[in-house]
């Protein structure tokens, strides 16, 4: 797909959305993206500063792939997974339009950019964003390690596996289940840290750099 941007710059994006989280709402069709961590959530609301990049990316290939037209904004949904529990939800637009980083919509959806340089910082950000990380190891280093040497698992192995506390090993299933890369296998009544679950993608199919 090419991204034509303008003054002869040119963007081709490669790869393969294999999914995407879509949401319905009286302004139309929407993506959706959960975000965990420990600031991931703040006084009830997601974080939605750093991914607005992400997002519009994963907005244009939805529309390329499907032929579906986006309308609605963007939503984060924040699962905050450090000390108190907390969910929330933030629209990426509302929140740039409340800074005046963009105007309001007008009659065709189009918006101006006010703040340049404050978009322009929105991509700075992800660079500077570490990729989250459990004893060291990656997600993505430590579904691509668990579907090398298991078919199911519990959370025991896992901590064992890769060094991981009891908080880290069930943080890690949490987002192995979102992301697909395992599905719940057996339910333990009693305690579900004797859940069993099975890896169902392959290590070639799990992308390293999974989040």
């Amino acid at each position: 797909m090419q991204i034509d941007c303008g003054n002869g710059i040119v963007i081709l994006l490669t790869g393969q959305l294999d999914r995407a989280r879509v949401k319905r709402d009286s302004d139309g069709l929407g993506i959706a993206d959960v975000k965990t961590g420990g600031a991931a959530v703040s006084q009830g609301v997601a974080k939605t500063k750093g991914h607005a990049p992400q997002i519009g990316t994963y907005e244009l290939l939805y529309e390329h792939t499907t032929g579906e037209r986006i309308t609605a904004p963007a939503e984060i949904i924040g699962l905050k997974t450090k000390g108190a529990p907390e969910v929330g939800t933030g629209e990426i637009i509302e929140r740039m339009e409340r800074e005046g980083v963009v105007t309001a919509a007008d009659s065709n959806g189009g918006r101006e950019v006010l703040d340049a340089a404050v978009v322009d910082a929105e991509f700075e950000e992800i660079k500077a964003i570490g990729v989250e990380r459990f004893a060291g190891h990656t997600l993505g280093e430590i579904a691509i390690g668990a579907a090398t040497k298991k078919d199911v698992f519990d959370l025991g192995w896992l901590q064992s596996r890769f060094a991981l506390t009891s908080d880290e090993g069930e943080r890690v299933i949490l987002q192995l289940l979102d992301q697909g890369v395992i599905v719940l296998e057996a339910e333990n009544a009693d305690d579900r840290k004797l859940n069993t679950y099975r890896i169902v993608k392959k290590p070639g199919e799990i992308a390293l750099d999974l989040e």
